[in-house]
């Protein structure tokens, strides 16, 4: 996609959507993120979204989603998700490119809603103006 899309400065919201066995590596989420510098939302649904938030703990400055102030997730669940979102939004809010929203679902295989850590969801209301887990 971002290959395609070579006029992609002005892009601001971007909404992907990956089905079933497609796995997302942490450094296609890199290219697509370099690819959209301007990029202020983005909605998100993946099996996984591990290497996702791996690229933006690792990578909160302006040059790599350093504009991103809304970011939703649904994704499969995974148990180490949770503790890796909060890590991101602190990681991020360290280096003044915090997010103003914040929404994240997590799914079971049986399309059932996993539930979030109260202790967690505590510390992302407190870094998080708006802040929605389903």
């Amino acid at each position: 996609v971002a290959t395609l899309l070579p006029d992609a400065m002005g892009v601001t919201a971007l909404e992907v959507r990956f089905e079933g066995g497609v796995s997302i590596t942490a450094h296609d989420w890199l290219h697509l993120l370099k690819a959209f510098p301007s990029l202020e939302s983005l909605d998100v649904r993946v099996p996984s979204c591990i290497n996702l938030l791996q690229v933006l703990c690792i990578t909160p400055h302006h040059s790599v989603g350093g504009h991103l102030k809304n970011l939703a997730i649904t994704c499969g669940h995974e148990n180490e998700a949770q503790e890796k979102l909060v890590e991101v939004v602190e990681t991020r809010v360290g280096v003044a490119a915090g997010f103003e929203s914040l929404v994240y679902v997590a799914r079971g295989q049986d399309g059932g809603i996993w539930p979030f850590s109260e202790a967690l969801m505590d510390r992302l209301k407190v870094l998080v103006e708006k802040v929605e887990i389903r």
